[in-house]
């Protein structure tokens, strides 16, 4: 019975028989918590190690009705899940999607989506811009979009670490100072 339990293609047991993998949704589409495995670990590991970086005061302010429509709300998070948030990456608060590729996720049809987009470039949540990307087979129609919250959180951090480094400087100047008399 263990054996056929390892061959399973469902999950993964090490030699303690102990789940390391498996490949079932820790939320199931009835918004129920998998509860199959003993240890939720595995499960779990795969799905909630990524997440899109919202700030507190953009869900207190934009998620009233009176500042932003829902549907640009829901076509705003689908962008932040989508951007890249590597602080180290050129790219960083970016992301390339095509408006089918948002419409297929969210739900909005592709007509209407350019009024939602110009709404949150309104708000000044985002910038976007038609572009071309080239592939092994031609070119490829996207649309480039900034997150821009992560970009002014990253001049906040690059801001806070200089000033860091000022303080550090000056520091070693006391110290030199009072060393001196």
């Amino acid at each position: 019975m263990m054996e056929a339990k390892k061959q399973n293609d469902t999950a993964r047991y090490n030699e303690n028989n102990r789940v390391i993998y498996c490949p079932k949704k820790p939320i199931k589409p009835n918004g129920m918590i998998c509860y199959e495995c003993e240890d939720l670990h595995p499960c779990f590991k795969g799905y909630l190690s990524y997440y899109a970086k919202l700030p507190h005061f953009i869900i207190d302010h934009y998620s009233s009705k009176s500042n932003m429509s829902h549907t640009s709300f829901v076509i705003f998070i689908y962008l932040c899940r989508k951007a890249n948030y590597d602080a180290t990456s050129n790219h960083y608060g970016r992301c390339w999607q095509t408006l089918e590729q948002i419409s297929d996720v969210t739900g909005i049809s592709v007509n209407n989506m350019r009024k939602y987009l110009n709404e949150l470039q309104g708000k000044g949540l985002i910038t976007w811009k038609f572009t071309r990307i080239k592939e092994k087979d031609g070119y490829k129609t996207t649309h480039e979009f900034n997150i821009l919250h992560y970009k002014y959180l990253n001049d906040i951090r690059s801001a806070l670490s200089k000033l860091q480094k000022q303080v550090e400087q000056e520091d070693k100047k006391r110290v030199k100072i009072y060393k001196k008399c």
